[in-house]
């Protein structure tokens, strides 16, 4: 008994170091992206037209994507990983990878599939990026084949690094981040020097995330004993369909979300206009800033959950859990309590003519940063039990409602209605929700241990 509780204390002291170790990394590649953002745009902007700057920025703000791309595989991955772990089972881990990695020949030919159908059926395939002049149309298109590939080639890598979190190894994710910064910052001002253009860009950006993401994975497997360990174990088609599911909830679970809480741009444009939805953004963008900086330090929480629940250490969730909430709603709340209280002076520092903003839009962006910082941490809990299938439909509701309300409360409030909307929808069916689930997902593994 004494040598399960000594075991039990070291393992949750494990998952906290690592959870540390895997925020610090984070933030150290968060710190190089932040860096990449404000030395290349505006070297770009004074080197390039306004046509094709603003074509680099639209491909660059569809980075954000890519976490998309691997359509759900790479969460599905982590989920089983982490159990395997957890259970001792290398060989499980392996054949775990090598069913994800299988999954990921498929979805990398997707985005190349998508792209050819839409030339076949659009006479200018430019047009994804809205109307440009003849003059550049062959080299945006060029560089739309470019990117499209570049993504299909992201998706191995990227599945990788679920992994690596799966194994409480996330701190690779965060120093790959880093390099991959230094190494944008020296290649940009070369290609921009040189007289490239839109594709040399997109090597100096997007090439170099997707190559030094392939290097640092193939590292992380020898360093890991990990492509040994694959060839190893013989391809399980069960555990390949399975994977499949998982993956196919996920995707729709991200797919539900984007579309509850990413529509503000469709909503607000369509009732108030193109120039209304512009300075709502811009407020938006600084409330924004908490939630992110909060997603980076709970990076780590969803496999150490899983870690836990694997391992029936129950208690440890339910600490970890209270002490999550707590923390993240903490500070979310003091920073949504500055940003709002100083968000004129930071408007008037950051744009030449910043938007005349009303105290009800301030205030309903603060109460939101609020509540989506929490719900981060009861969707990693949610994700390490499982409870996709349960998630999924709550979702639905949620965004169902949310977006229908959104229309309503935009046109009768103004932006801010569409963020009341989003608001109101996640509290009242979200929330009650995941309350449900949580507990159920407790309740079960009590009741088996």
């Amino acid at each position: 008994m004494s040598a399960r509780l000594d075991s039990a204390v070291v393992r949750a002291h494990h998952r906290t170091v690592s959870l540390v170790l895997v925020a610090a990394t984070a933030y150290l590649g968060r710190l190089g992206s932040a860096a990449v953002l404000l030395v290349t745009v505006p070297m770009v902007r004074a080197s390039f037209d306004a046509e094709r700057f603003g074509v680099w920025m639209m491909l660059s703000g569809l980075l954000a994507f890519l976490s998309f791309a691997d359509f759900g595989l790479g969460n599905g991955l982590l989920n089983r990983v982490t159990a395997a772990q957890a259970a001792g089972r290398r060989d499980e881990v392996a054949r775990a990878m090598r069913a994800g990695l299988g999954w990921t020949a498929v979805a990398a030919l997707l985005p190349p599939l998508a792209w050819g159908v839409w030339c076949l059926a659009i006479d200018d395939p430019t047009a994804a990026v809205g109307t440009v002049s003849a003059g550049v149309r062959d080299e945006v298109r060029a560089a739309l084949e470019v990117f499209v590939v570049l993504v299909a080639l992201a998706v191995p890598a990227s599945l990788l690094q679920r992994a690596q979190l799966g194994l409480q190894q996330g701190y690779w994710v965060g120093a790959v981040a880093f390099v991959q910064a230094g190494i944008t910052l020296a290649a940009v001002p070369i290609v921009l020097h040189a007289g490239g253009g839109l594709v040399a860009l997109l090597f100096a950006t997007l090439g170099v995330q997707v190559a030094t993401n392939a290097a640092a994975s193939l590292a992380w497997l020898v360093h890991g004993r990990w492509l040994a360990a694959m060839a190893a174990v013989r391809s399980d088609r069960t555990l390949r369909r399975g994977l499949g599911r998982d993956a196919a909830l996920f995707f729709a679970l991200q797919l539900t979300a984007a579309f509850a809480f990413q529509s503000d741009a469709i909503v607000v444009s369509q009732v108030l206009g193109p120039v209304a939805y512009g300075e709502f953004a811009v407020v938006q963008r600084v409330f924004a800033l908490m939630p992110a900086f909060l997603a980076t330090a709970m990076l780590g929480l969803w496999p150490a959950f899983g870690d836990a629940l694997a391992r029936g250490d129950l208690q440890w969730v339910r600490r970890a859990l209270a002490r999550g909430l707590a923390s993240v709603a903490g500070v979310a709340l003091l920073g949504a309590t500055v940003v709002s209280l100083s968000l004129d002076t930071l408007l008037r520092l950051w744009l030449e003519r910043p938007p005349e903003v009303s105290a009800r839009l301030v205030a309903s962006l603060a109460a939101w940063t609020v509540v989506e910082a929490a719900g981060g941490v009861t969707a990693s809990l949610m994700n390490a039990a499982g409870a996709i299938r349960e998630q999924l439909w709550i979702a639905f509701a949620m965004a169902g409602a949310a977006f229908a309300g959104k229309w309503w409360a935009t046109d009768a409030f103004g932006a801010s209605g569409a963020v009341l909307a989003t608001l109101c929808a996640y509290c009242l069916i979200s929330v009650p929700g995941q309350v449900l689930i949580i507990r159920r997902a407790l309740a079960l593994r009590e009741s088996s241990a």
